[in-house]
């Protein structure tokens, strides 16, 4: 309830006009976005300006959204798998739940509940483990009304399950007190990992000179990657360090302010529950002789979009690109139709890297964004780039 949801027509001639079939329940405004106001079923209804009338399926507006996740486990390692509380609504509570959970007997096997530090903390559950589902249920005189999670379910991966292989985790039934309020489910799955391979490592490149005092380290996703350990030092032994972080979950990491006119050395492995890999290969750069110099003053070779910076990201999250020359410009961020939902940039920019702010007033979902810089000098020279990032209300 409160989340939006936006709806489009695949043909007709527009102006459309949008409603729906209750009002008390979601109201759509006539771009189409739809706001859910309480839990409910109902449907969306477009006229096109001829009168001819679409209409969707059946929408169901719930009070809870709680789901599995995806997790990783190393051959005969246990995992924790979370029944998550994503939002609830305001007001609403439960006392009991019943829920039962599948999966794959083939890969691992289900020992028990954990409710140590969950929301049920204290709760007496009833289970029973038997084939390839877990059933359980519980009742208790306090109410639970808040995001969190709600139990955890332990699962012991086989000894001999083959690594990449995922068993489903999946929703039998979810039941909160006696149906209300109403949970929307989302299932999950447990993937059996290797220890990763080591990154490769992005930017900024292999010995950059006259960098800025604060530096944005960036490097490739290792797959099956947990976390990364990131080393900065001033000596390429690595010693001593600058930096010494292992517990990174986002290929970046913003360093300094950092000491003038020295050279920096730095590399970074990638590590999950099945142990970490090698190190990457080893980079270094220098900072500027006096560090007040400007960002843009740190030229990159090549063009580059990188990574936005927090993602997933509420409301406002950042990107970072660079220019080897001045160039035309045009950053615009699109939503999964393809469709422009704001351009942040058009127009030249100097050489060096450069940042853009993106403020994300739309709904929660998978959004994208595309660099697209022509040489000014060379209009031969053309680069274009796409990366995606996620908005999380």
């Amino acid at each position: 309830m409160g989340d939006t949801l936006t709806f489009g027509v695949g043909n007709g001639t527009p102006p459309y006009t949008w409603s729906t079939t209750d009002s008390s329940i979601a109201v759509i405004d006539q771009m189409g976005l739809l706001t859910a106001k309480k839990s409910g079923a109902f449907n969306v209804v477009v006229h096109d300006v001829f009168g001819a009338v679409g209409m969707t399926d059946v929408v169901h507006v719930f009070d809870a959204l709680i789901d599995l996740g995806e997790h990783n486990v190393r051959q005969g390692g246990f995992v924790d798998v979370p029944l998550s509380v994503r939002k609830i609504r305001t007001g609403a509570s439960a006392s009991a739940i019943h829920a039962i959970v599948a999966f794959d007997t083939t890969i691992m096997r289900a020992t028990g509940l954990v409710t140590a530090g969950t929301l049920t903390d204290g709760w007496a559950y009833s289970q029973n483990i038997s084939g390839n589902t877990i059933n359980f249920a519980s009742a208790s005189q306090f109410s639970i009304g808040s995001p969190g999670t709600l139990v955890k379910i332990r699962f012991e991966a086989s000894q001999t399950a083959p690594t990449n292989t995922r068993s489903a985790i999946e929703f039998r039934e979810l039941v909160l007190n006696e149906g209300t309020p109403t949970a929307l489910t989302a299932d999950g799955g447990v993937k059996v990992v290797a220890a990763p391979q080591a990154p490769y490592l992005q930017s900024p490149w292999n010995g950059a000179p006259g960098l800025p005092d604060l530096v944005l380290l960036e490097w490739y996703a290792s797959t099956n990657a947990e976390h990364y350990h990131v080393q900065v030092s001033l000596d390429a032994g690595f010693s001593s360090f600058v930096v010494d972080d292992s517990a990174m979950t986002l290929t970046l990491q913003q360093v300094g302010p950092l000491p003038a006119a020295a050279t920096y050395y730095w590399h970074v492995r990638a590590a999950n529950v099945a142990g970490a890999s090698d190190w990457s290969g080893m980079w270094n750069f220098t900072v500027a002789t006096t560090a007040v110099e400007e960002p843009t003053k740190a030229v990159p070779r090549e063009y580059m979009l990188g990574q936005n910076y927090p993602n997933p990201f509420n409301p406002t999250t950042t990107i970072r690109f660079g220019l080897p020359q001045r160039s035309k410009v045009r950053l615009d961020v699109f939503n999964l139709l393809g469709e422009t939902i704001q351009t942040l940039l058009d127009g030249e920019r100097d050489a060096g890297y450069q940042l853009a702010v993106w403020r994300g007033k739309v709904a929660t979902g998978l959004y994208f964004y595309r660099l697209e810089a022509v040489s000014v000098s060379d209009p031969g020279k053309r680069f274009v780039d796409v990366k995606r990032m996620i908005l999380l209300k």
